[in-house]
């Protein structure tokens, strides 16, 4: 009888234990992870020694990212096209056409990156070539924003 009620105990341990398996892998299939809208701040490298300021900011509506080269004035270009795969996150912008615009002076680069709860990072690429790597933190909540209660 002893055999049996260890036996019994072992069963159910091990159900409990599965049990908890499956509710964290449906909630981390489920899209509970962390989203990529908000604000973000960060840079961007491009060839050996070319580090612009980046600052994304991205919702479902309108999406725009601003880009700086050191001691210039920061460029704002809108998010030309946008897509997103679970925590895989890809984004198309112009450097020369910051409207998305088609035709001379376009220069397209594409950040693909994955977002984590406080940072995206990635890669950059131009016509399919990469040719940088990014790195994004999400920006804490303005004043305005927090409400007190």
């Amino acid at each position: 009888m002893q055999q049996h009620s260890c036996a019994l105990k072992q069963q159910r341990i091990v159900g409990r234990k599965s049990h908890l398996f499956w509710a964290v892998a449906i909630l981390l299939l489920s899209g509970c992870g962390a989203s990529w809208a908000g604000a973000w701040d960060g840079t961007a490298d491009l060839g050996p020694v070319s580090a612009y300021a980046l600052t994304l900011s991205l919702s479902a509506d309108q999406s725009t990212a601003t880009w700086a080269a050191p001691g210039d004035a920061p460029q704002q270009l809108k998010i030309c096209k946008r897509q997103v795969k679970g925590a895989q996150l890809t984004l198309d912008i112009d450097i020369g056409r910051p409207d998305c615009t088609q035709g001379k002076g376009a220069k397209p680069l594409q950040l693909r990156g994955r977002v984590g709860a406080r940072v995206i990072h990635g890669s950059i690429y131009q016509n399919r070539e990469r040719v940088g790597f990014f790195r994004a933190f999400r920006s804490p909540p303005k004043k305005q924003d927090i409400t007190s209660g």
